[in-house]
């Protein structure tokens, strides 16, 4: 039985894509006149890590993006 493990592979590759996607989504999709009325209701370590499961989520679907526009791009499949 293989156990898959969290390493420093996956912190490169989903989380890190995965936060800058999040934010990116978080600077588009919420428009700045609410941002600015209502007060900030995620903060501290439950904030901190409600991004980074989002931002795995993110991340893997992003890798997943990329994996098969390069696929398709250059003829592989």
């Amino acid at each position: 039985m293989v156990i898959n493990t969290f390493d420093l592979y996956d912190i490169l590759t989903d989380i890190i894509p995965g936060i800058i996607g999040t934010l990116f989504l978080i600077i588009l999709l919420i428009p700045t006149n609410i941002g600015l009325k209502q007060p900030q209701t995620v903060l501290g370590p439950g904030g901190a890590l409600l991004l980074v499961a989002v931002a795995y989520v993110v991340g893997r679907i992003i890798r997943n993006i990329n994996l098969w526009w390069f696929l398709t791009s250059f003829k592989i499949i």
